[in-house]
């Protein structure tokens, strides 16, 4: 249980960091567009992929710090 506790809160501290390096890399932009389909404007964003790389690798970093150290 100790294990499973310490790697959460590892790998929340990882993620954070990441997604602030992240953001420096990769700028969050958010624009509107027209849909040439529907002719509605829509949002276009790239917050996902942000979230999604950071996730990689916090989840990268913390797995090989667990298999390393543990």
């Amino acid at each position: 249980m100790e294990a499973i506790v310490s790697f959460l809160i590892l790998f929340s501290a990882y993620f954070l960091g990441f997604l602030a390096l992240v953001q420096l890399g990769v700028r969050p932009i958010r624009k509107l567009v027209l849909d040439p389909n529907t002719q509605r404007k829509v949002f276009i964003s790239n917050h996902l992929k942000i979230i999604v790389l950071s996730l990689i690798l916090a989840l990268a970093t913390t797995s090989v710090y667990y298999w390393l150290f543990l």
